[in-house]
């Protein structure tokens, strides 16, 4: 069976919330510090705010089954790993 990787962004996490890290089984999530960031300005909004703070509550979970900077197993084939954004990067 083939793995797939995706790249985790912010509106993705906002519309889903944690379940993101559950529903992709057999995956290379990756998550980059700049969606870190944007998430952390969404905690106090109005709409967003409940599902922002559920990934982070989900990140702490994951976080403390190992080093998310080198991947974290999630079960079901699939692993997050952190990956640091350099500044002035530019994704299109």
């Amino acid at each position: 069976m083939s793995t797939n990787n995706y790249v985790l962004d912010t509106s993705a996490l906002l519309d889903n919330g944690a379940m993101v890290f559950e529903s992709l089984g057999n995956s290379n999530l990756f998550l980059t510090t700049d969606v870190l960031e944007e998430l952390s300005e969404y905690k106090e909004h109005k709409h967003h705010g409940k599902n922002a703070t559920r990934v982070f509550n989900e990140l702490g979970r994951i976080r403390s089954k190992g080093n998310i900077w080198e991947g974290v197993s999630m079960g079901e084939g699939s692993t997050l790993k952190l990956i640091k954004t350099p500044r002035n990067a530019a994704f299109y």
